[in-house]
């Protein structure tokens, strides 16, 4: 048989769930930066191994 109670009622589990905004947008941007940042730099290498090259000293 069912018991029914009055008293004390079991509650609900809560967790600490913070939930986050995503933003595709802000994401690609910053993959974007990041690859133009790698590029920058080795292009800065690059340029310094083609001068080497072409010093004949």
């Amino acid at each position: 048989m069912l018991k029914i109670g009055f008293g004390r009622s079991i509650k609900p589990r809560s967790f600490d769930y913070i939930p986050r905004f995503y933003d595709p947008e802000k994401e690609r941007l910053q993959e974007n930066i990041k690859r133009f940042e790698e590029e920058k730099a080795n292009q800065g290498v690059f340029k310094n191994l083609i001068i080497a090259r072409n010093c004949f000293c």
